[in-house]
């Protein structure tokens, strides 16, 4: 049951400070959050669900080594996002 109030923010940033404040609960994404987690500023109590949403990169062709992007795609691929 709800009683009619909400909050509503410009930005996910704000709704994070808002929790941390103690006057708010934001629903968000785990990589946008798994710092302030992990250092204990927030914590999850509900957890996480995995959804299936992922990042990707996008290359109008493949990216060879040697070529100007080659460094984003391999640290992306070593940081496991």
């Amino acid at each position: 049951m709800s009683d009619g109030r909400a909050q509503v923010f410009d930005h996910f940033y704000f709704s994070l400070q808002a929790a941390v404040a103690g006057i708010g609960v934001p629903i968000g994404p785990w990589l946008l959050v798994r710092d302030d987690i992990a250092s204990g500023i927030l914590c999850a109590p509900c957890g996480f669900i995995e959804d299936g949403s992922r990042y990707e990169l996008l290359a109008p062709r493949p990216i060879e080594p040697g070529h100007p992007h080659a460094p984003l795609l391999n640290w992306l691929r070593a940081s496991g996002l």
